[in-house]
C-alpha cells in the first residue's frame, strides 16, 4: 500500500494533467476528446471508459469552476494504449486458457499446470492494471462534474453498452447452447437466471457494469479531498477480501478493484512519473518481486479468505507490479513499429473485450469441425501445445477486429457506442443540471 499511499499525499493536485492552455488561448475550441463524443462516438473503443478519453487520456483537468469548453486538445500517450491493449489482450488470453485449452487432450499434460502458473502471475496486472488505466483516462471528465463535463453521459454511455451486450450474449450464448456442444462459457440454463445477470452480472461484462457505475460514484464524490476518497477504498477493498473470494460471483470484482480505478483517477501524476523515468520503474518492477516472493503464488491465488496482512501485501504487490508495466510500456514504445502496434491495439479494445467470449465459443467449435487439425495437433505436437494460448488469443482477437469492422460497415455502430438520441436526451439532462446550477466563470 506504498505506492497508494505516497500518491494519495499529492493528490490534492490533479492528476491526469499534461499542459495549460496558453494566455489568450482561445475559449470556444472543445478538447478533442468532447468532439470525439460529440459525433456520437467516432471511434467505437472510446466508451469503454465512458468517453473518447479511453481512445487517448484526457487533457488538463479543467477546475470545477471552469467551462469545460475551452479546455485544449489533449496529447496522447502512447505507452497507455499500449498498456491497456496488453491489459485487454491478456483477459483473451486467460479465458483462452480457461474456457478451452484446459480441457483438449495435450502432447503433453503437464502443460496445461506450466499455463496455469503463467495466467495466475498475469493475474497480477491484468484487471488491475485495466481498472488503472480506466480510471486515468476517466479523470478529466469525473473531475468535470455531471455540469461541467462528460461524467454523465459516460456512465449512462457504458451503462448501455453493458445492457446492449448482456442482451447479445444471452442470445449467443442460449443459441450456442441448444446445439448440445461442449465448450460454452457461462451457459444460459434460464431466463430468470439469465435476468439475475442485468443486475449481478457474472459473466465478463461486470467490467462495463463496473465502469458505469463507478464514473457516477467518483464524479458524485469529486469535491471530496482524494486522500479521504483512497482511504474508504482501501477499507472497502480490504473488506471484500475478507467477505468475497476467487469463487465468488463476478460482479463482486467491482467492490474489490475500485481501488485500482481510484488510482488511475487520483494517481496520474504519479503514474506518468513513473512511465516518464525508468529508473522508478525498475524500482516498483523490483519491489513488485519482492512482494511476490514474500507472498508466494499459493497464497496469491487460494480460494480461502486471506489473512489481513495478506490482503495488505496483494494489494501494494498489484500496485507495484502495474506502475512497473507502464514504465516497461514507455520503453518498449520508443520503438515506432510497438508503438504503432500498441496504439492500434489500445485503440479497438472495446470490440476485443465485448466480442472475445463470442469468438471464443466459436473458435471452439470450429476446433471440433473445420479446425479440427489444430486441435489434433495441440494432442500430438508440444510446440503447438505450449503455443495454443498464444495461438488461440491471436485467433480471437484478429476475430473480434474483423467483425467489429464488419458490423460497423454493416451500420450496426449502436453496438459500441451510444446512439445519438441517447447522448442528447443525457446533453439535456446535463444542460438542466448546469442552469439549475450554473457554473461559476473565470473572470
Amino acid at each position: 500500500m506504498g505506492a497508494v499511499g505516497s500518491d494519495a499525499a499529492g493528490a490534492g493536485a490533479p492528476a491526469g494533467s499534461t499542459r495549460h492552455a496558453p494566455p489568450g488561448a482561445r475559449a470556444a475550441r472543445p478538447s478533442a476528446a468532447e468532439t470525439s463524443m460529440a459525433s456520437a462516438g467516432t471511434t467505437p473503443d472510446a466508451a469503454l471508459t465512458g468517453a473518447a478519453d479511453l481512445a487517448r487520456p484526457t487533457g488538463p483537468a479543467g477546475s470545477a469552476t471552469s467551462d469545460p469548453r475551452t479546455t485544449p486538445a489533449p496529447a496522447r500517450y502512447d505507452w497507455v494504449d499500449l498498456a491497456r491493449g496488453f491489459a485487454v489482450v491478456a483477459v483473451v488470453l486467460f479465458h483462452v486458457s480457461i474456457g478451452q485449452y484446459y480441457g483438449m487432450e495435450h502432447a503433453d499434460a503437464k502443460l496445461v499446470a506450466w499455463w496455469d502458473r503463467i495466467n495466475q502471475i498475469i493475474t497480477v496486472v491484468r484487471m488491475p492494471l485495466l481498472f488503472t488505466v480506466s480510471g486515468m483516462l476517466a479523470a478529466g471528465k469525473i473531475r468535470r462534474g455531471f455540469r461541467g463535463g462528460k461524467a454523465l453521459e459516460a456512465s449512462v454511455t457504458n451503462a448501455y453498452l453493458f445492457l446492449v451486450w448482456m442482451t447479445i450474449y444471452g442470445a449467443l450464448l442460449a443459441a450456442a447452447a441448444l446445439t448440445g456442444r461442449e465448450g460454452v462459457p457461462f451457459q444460459v440454463t434460464s431466463v430468470p437466471a439469465f435476468l439475475v445477470q442485468y443486475w449481478a452480472p457474472n459473466t465478463p461484462l461486470w467490467y462495463v457494469y463496473a465502469l458505469a457505475v463507478y464514473l457516477l460514484v467518483f464524479t458524485a464524490l469529486r469535491s471530496v479531498h482524494p486522500l479521504a476518497v483512497l482511504t474508504l477504498l482501501v477499507v472497502l477493498h480490504l473488506a471484500t477480501t475478507q467477505t468475497y473470494t476467487l469463487e465468488s460471483p463476478l460482479w463482486t470484482r467491482g467492490l474489490l478493484y475500485a481501488i485500482y480505478f481510484g488510482l488511475g483517477v487520483y494517481g496520474g501524476r504519479l503514474i506518468r512519473a513513473v512511465a516518464a523515468n525508468p529508473a522508478l520503474g525498475a524500482l516498483f518492477t523490483g519491489l513488485a518481486y519482492l512482494l511476490y516472493q514474500h507472498l508466494g503464488m499459493t497464497k496469491l491465488m487460494s480460494a480461502k479468505v486471506p489473512e489481513m496482512p495478506d490482503a495488505l501485501v496483494v494489494t501494494a504487490l498489484y500496485v507495484c507490479a502495474g506502475l512497473g508495466v507502464f514504465s516497461l510500456a514507455a520503453l518498449v514504445c520508443r520503438a515506432a513499429p510497438y508503438r504503432a502496434i500498441g496504439r492500434y491495439v489500445g485503440s479497438h479494445t472495446l470490440a476485443i473485450y465485448v466480442l472475445h467470449i463470442p469468438a471464443i465459443t466459436v473458435l471452439s467449435f470450429a476446433l471440433e469441425g473445420p479446425l479440427f487439425w489444430l486441435a489434433d495437433l495441440v494432442r500430438t505436437n508440444e510446440t503447438v501445445d505450449v503455443a495454443y494460448p498464444f495461438i488461440g488469443a491471436a485467433i480471437v482477437v484478429t476475430g473480434c477486429l474483423a467483425v467489429e469492422a464488419f458490423m460497423l460497415r454493416c451500420g450496426l455502430r449502436w453496438a459500441f457506442a451510444l446512439p445519438t438520441g441517447i447522448r442528447l436526451l443525457v446533453e439535456q439532462v446535463r444542460l438542466a443540471l448546469a442552469q439549475e446550477r450554473p457554473l461559476r466563470r473565470a473572470a
